[in-house]
């Protein structure tokens, strides 16, 4: 969560340094735009998802929030996206870093030592990960062709690969869950006993008391 941060931060630093000007003449007239409309979402998304995997890595007996499982399959079609620069995912922005940092970087992915403060800058935007160990190299290699291997890609590769990486342990997960909330929500109201949740509506509520009969069956036929 801190690296997607720290990158926004950076950019963030980027444009008040040098400018609106200078900005839009090294990355295009609207990433800032794009960026700054999405940057919010996209960091509460991956917050939240870290959650929803802390979640669902408890007992089967704890109770989880149903809507966290629909950040899953949200991560694949909205929240990653791609590294084409109209992507809306937050893949994009490794277009524009790789294009105006992947240069300012030496061959073992470090910025050289005799740049600026602002090149520094820019150069660790096209930096691959603090930590690669975190990484499955499986997905490194798969983004190599057949002509080169995982260590001619560009720094950035790690980045792509841990959320190739990432979707697919989503996707997993996701296929384990209830399509449907109102099962789910069901499921979180009576996990661990009999716990209502006044934000899942009186017919989620009620639906495990009807069902042990607890309460009348007028209820029952006017409420279900």
């Amino acid at each position: 969560m801190k690296r997607p941060r720290k990158r926004v931060d950076t950019l963030a630093e980027l444009r008040e340094r040098e400018g609106e000007k200078w900005f839009k003449d090294t990355f295009s007239d609207k990433f800032w735009e794009a960026v700054d409309e999405w940057r919010d979402e996209w960091i509460d998304a991956l917050e939240e998802l870290e959650r929803a995997c802390e979640e669902y890595a408890k007992p089967v007996d704890e109770p989880v929030e149903a809507h966290l499982a629909d950040l899953f399959d949200y991560f694949n079609w909205r929240l990653k996206g791609s590294d084409h620069y109209s992507s809306s995912g937050i893949l994009f922005m490794t277009y524009y870093f790789e294009r105006e940092g992947a240069d300012l970087l030496d061959e073992d992915g470090q910025p050289f030592e005799n740049l600026t403060e602002d090149e520094r800058l820019l150069a660790s935007l096209a930096m691959g990960l603090d930590d690669s160990s975190i990484l499955d190299t499986a997905y490194l290699e798969a983004m190599a062709d057949d002509e080169e291997s995982a260590d001619d890609l560009p720094p950035l590769a790690e980045f792509k690969a841990l959320a190739e990486e990432i979707d697919d342990r989503c996707q997993a997960v996701h296929k384990r869950i209830p399509s449907d909330w109102s099962d789910r929500a069901l499921s979180e109201v009576t996990t661990a006993g009999y716990q209502p949740n006044r934000k899942h509506g009186v017919e989620i509520n009620i639906t495990p008391l009807a069902e042990a009969e607890v309460v009348p069956k007028t209820v029952d036929d006017k409420v279900l």
